[in-house]
């Protein structure tokens, strides 16, 4: 198994202990709104860090995220973002 996929799956791990965590504390009915702001906390940060990848096969110039090229190795292909005009560029 590659690096790259590696990381993809301990980044999935990650993002679903913290919505675990989050449910719990959720459902807790000694939960505070000190509690629930934790949670949004929490969640804000997974939003915005574990979003998926998506990388693109630089020869046909496809586009999917680690799911959808699976069983391609990963490490053929290049990781890209949208820019402000909607074209893939490569993530630097």
């Amino acid at each position: 198994m590659s690096d790259q996929l590696l990381e993809l799956l301990a980044d999935y791990a990650a993002l679903r202990l913290g919505c675990e965590r989050a449910l719990e504390l959720l459902e807790n009915p000694d939960a505070s709104d000190f509690d629930a702001d934790k949670v949004i906390r929490l969640l804000k940060t997974i939003l915005e860090v574990k979003m998926d990848k998506f990388y693109m096969n630089p020869f046909t110039g496809s586009v999917d995220t680690a799911e959808g090229w699976y069983p391609e190795p990963i490490d053929s292909l290049i990781e890209v973002i949208k820019d402000n005009d909607g074209f893939w560029v490569e993530v630097k």
